[in-house]
């Protein structure tokens, strides 16, 4: 399973990326590389330590833009159980009828929300950056 977050709307803040320097490109592209590790990292921290293999199942993975204007960090989790763990599931029995419960949700811990609260911190940092780069943002 992975997720990914489009913002619509920047082609014109992608235009004026594509036309600065290279070390504000770098700059951007390590901006990237740290919000996308940190993200991982606090995922795997999130889960159980016993998980079987939901930390294992965490990577992270970077393409660069089809547009050459930057680069995409993916944090993606493989677990089977991963989607279960996070948003829960309803009550469940096996196939002889024996109740096993309900699994509760993990939305404030999982990946989704872990995204969400990173790419905001990441946009203001993004913009920071192009904004001393003399760009009005």
């Amino acid at each position: 399973m992975a997720s990914e977050l489009v913002i619509d709307g920047l082609e014109e803040l992608k235009a004026e990326l594509a036309k600065l320097p290279d070390q504000l490109y770098d700059a951007g592209s390590d901006l990237v590389h740290e919000y996308t590790e940190r993200t991982a990292q606090q995922l795997k921290a999130n889960y159980p330590e016993k998980s079987g293999d939901l930390r294992a199942g965490v990577k992270t993975r970077y393409v660069e833009n089809r547009k050459g204007v930057g680069i995409i960090g993916y944090v993606e989790t493989w677990a089977d159980h991963a989607i279960p763990w996070e948003f829960g599931t309803q009550d469940r029995k096996t196939r002889q009828g024996w109740k096993r419960g309900r699994s509760p949700e993990h939305k404030a811990a999982g990946l989704v929300q872990l995204a969400m609260r990173n790419r905001a911190e990441f946009n203001v940092r993004l913009f920071d950056l192009v904004r001393h780069s003399g760009l009005d943002v």
